[in-house]
């Protein structure tokens, strides 16, 4: 049977983030994400750590549950647990293999092997929904948006970083224009309070340029071998313009769940409302 898409991009990343030289440019954090730099970062792992911190602090309450989706090995999941208990964070993936990483890098949490445009969590399940650097990869970007409306609770929040990508980089139904494309998917899929920052060069700007610079940094510090870095440094000088054609905008966006709604529901096209039944649990791979 011929793999999908989405299982072809889910095995990418499992070897991507296991090999040995990414694991190095990422400081062995287990992070995996652009980064953001504006705050004085100096390496990735710590830009890395700015980015999940810097959409954490657009949550007012540090208090409630709150679901991580598309949490990769678990390092931003762990990260939350600097500001919420163990209890109250859930973690979702598609990748078993991220999944188990993320046990052990977040112990306490419970993660879990879900799609995010077809959660399972019952309507006001969670105060707060965090998703880094994934949902241009959902199928759709608007499914999930009314999946984070539905089980946020009245007045919850989603915070997320987001990819603007090209036209063959992502599913063509999560094709982005601009900041207001964004703010606009977040508005019909009933959020109010949406606010859409495009920081394109404080995180993937930022990302591109400590990209280049590190391989020779690196090898300077003896991390790297003389194959490694030969590897790294060719791969450093394809990626940012191979990849470029993909990532045309990277924006950091939080969105309230009106205080006013009732229960799961999210309007419709015309601003009446309407109910969206939770997805049947999924059965692990």
């Amino acid at each position: 049977m011929t793999a999908s898409k989405q299982e072809r991009m889910l095995a990418q990343y499992d070897q991507a983030m296991s090999e040995a030289v990414q694991q190095a440019y990422y400081g062995h954090s287990d992070f995996y994400n652009y980064g953001y730099w504006a705050d004085g970062a100096t390496c990735q792992s710590e830009a890395s750590e700015a980015l999940v911190e810097k959409l954490v602090s657009f949550i007012p309450q540090k208090r409630g549950k709150i679901l991580d989706v598309a949490c990769g090995l678990g390092a931003s999941t762990r990260q939350l647990l600097k500001h919420f208990e163990a209890e109250d964070i859930q973690a979702i993936n598609l990748s078993e293999v991220q999944l188990a990483k993320g046990r052990t890098n977040a112990p306490g949490v419970q993660f879990t092997y879900m799609d995010a445009a077809h959660l399972s969590f019952p309507d006001n399940s969670f105060d707060n929904v965090l998703c880094v650097e994934a949902a241009h990869h959902f199928k759709t970007r608007d499914a999930f948006f009314k999946q984070a409306y539905r089980v946020l609770k009245p007045g919850g929040r989603l915070v997320m970083s987001d990819i603007g990508g090209g036209p063959k980089w992502v599913w063509q139904a999560n094709l982005l224009k601009d900041a207001a494309d964004l703010k606009a998917h977040q508005e019909k899929a009933g959020f109010e309070d949406v606010l859409v920052d495009d920081v394109t060069d404080d995180c993937w700007g930022g990302f591109c340029r400590n990209l280049k610079r590190w391989p020779s940094e690196a090898r300077s510090r003896g991390e790297l071998d003389t194959k490694q870095f030969l590897y790294i440094w060719i791969f450093s000088r394809l990626y940012v313009p191979i990849t470029g054609i993909g990532v045309k905008k990277y924006f950091l966006t939080s969105a309230v769940k009106p205080v006013t709604a009732a229960g799961g529901e999210a309007p419709n096209a015309d601003g009446t409302a309407k109910s969206i039944d939770p997805a049947p649990p999924q059965t692990p791979r």
